[in-house]
């Protein structure tokens, strides 16, 4: 087979994501069909593993098919590895019909059924095997095919039973890293809308390096304890980079936002609780996923958030020359307070000032002399004073 040529897997559970990462750990590109949306990542969890076991073992792509016809098109191997059962797999083999590639080969995952069976009817039969894997299929790629033993070495040959002469092989897959939130820590109080800072620590508890260099954690705010995902809201996943070694771990934070409307209607407040889950997305192969969420160690209280109290910027005096002569310069004066009951909203504003010939101002028609820029914000009661010389125009 060429390490190029695509490989489908039509069913892509333990079995069938293992048969996924063996076929690319040598460089084929694999396409995988399967219903669980978890299906392609753990087949590329299952390649990663692979990774760590063979020294020099490649990284095919693993791809997702809509259906069937997709995965097995240009395809020279078919690797059926649905669940057990008869009708279940003939379903399955029957949809190959029309689709299937005139020179691939198909090969079933069964311990039960012989391929007799399984491929009466079919026009490929002919080309149509058993393939029944040790598990993991990457680990020990040794493949009990009774297919071929005993006969010429053609397809449909053999005729010696399947598992005679077989001896007990023990697999077990490598041992898994365990990545565990060790620590989160967040605010207690938050208002609808505010901006809050969350920050946790992950460490690989495990007996092994992470299966994988990458992952998202996900933080997510509930109104329960214990953490239940379906009554919890996410505030935002963020990615981590860098494989963990046994013992190794790393402490991030991270600004999130209270959602608006998170608060029912009419409710002045309510106590929630901030949780963490580290690898939320099931990227790496764990000893166990129970540690992977924490909550931080106390409640947060969410409530609205209090009005706005404005401010209110008022110019409080103007001192200018008693005679000023048109034509030159002049100094003026002038002091700005505070005096509503909130700070101002920003930190920068300009100060105009005009040259009028009545008490009151209107910039469409007065002379405007100069804009001068003001820095800092001002807290209820704070103030400030200007000063400087400006160009007075000649009447």
């Amino acid at each position: 087979m060429s390490r190029a040529a695509p490989v489908a897997i039509i069913g892509a559970g333990e079995i069938g994501s293992g048969w996924a990462a063996l076929f690319a750990s040598y460089g084929a590109e694999v396409r995988i069909v399967d219903p669980d949306p978890r299906a392609l990542d753990r087949s590329r969890a299952a390649l990663a593993c692979a990774r760590t076991l063979r020294k020099g073992a490649e990284s095919g792509r693993i791809l997702r098919s809509a259906n069937a016809a997709d995965a097995v098109r240009g395809a020279v191997w078919v690797q059926e590895s649905v669940p057990e059962g008869l009708v279940l797999k003939r379903t399955v083999l029957a949809s190959l019909e029309g689709v299937l590639p005139p020179d691939a080969i198909v090969a079933s995952s069964t311990s039960t059924l012989g391929a007799s069976v399984l491929g009466e009817g079919r026009s490929f039969a002919n080309r149509l095997l058993v393939a029944h894997p040790l598990y993991p299929v990457y680990a020990v790629p040794v493949v009990d095919t009774h297919f071929f033993a005993g006969g010429t070495g053609a397809i449909g040959s053999g005729t010696i039973g399947r598992d005679q002469k077989s001896t007990l092989v023990l697999v077990a897959p490598p041992p898994p890293s365990d990545l565990e939130v060790t620590n989160v820590f967040a605010p207690t109080n938050a208002a609808l809308g505010a901006s809050i800072t969350v920050g946790w620590s992950v460490a690989n508890n495990g007996l092994n390096q992470t299966s994988a260099n990458s992952w998202y954690d996900s933080v997510y705010l509930s109104p329960v304890t214990p953490f239940n995902a379906l009554q919890s809201q996410s505030l935002g996943s963020f990615a981590h980079f860098g494989a963990l070694d046994i013992g190794q771990g790393y402490s991030t934070s991270q600004n999130v936002t209270v959602p608006a409307n998170y608060l029912p209607t009419n409710s002045p407040g309510s106590t929630n609780y901030l949780y963490v889950i580290a690898d939320s997305g099931n990227v790496v192969v764990e000893l166990t996923k129970t540690n992977n969420v924490l909550g931080a160690p106390k409640p947060i209280v969410i409530s609205h958030a209090p009005p706005t109290v404005p401010a209110d910027l008022a110019v409080t005096s103007v001192t200018i020359p008693g005679l000023v002569v048109a034509g030159t310069t002049a100094t003026v004066s002038w002091a700005v307070t505070n005096q509503g009951a909130g700070t101002t909203s920003v930190s920068n504003w300009v100060d105009s000032v005009y040259l009028t010939q009545t008490p009151t101002l209107n910039p469409a028609v007065d002379i405007h002399l100069a804009d001068i820029p003001h820095t800092g914000v001002l807290a209820p009661g704070g103030g400030y004073a200007g000063n400087q010389a400006f160009s007075l125009p000649y009447c």
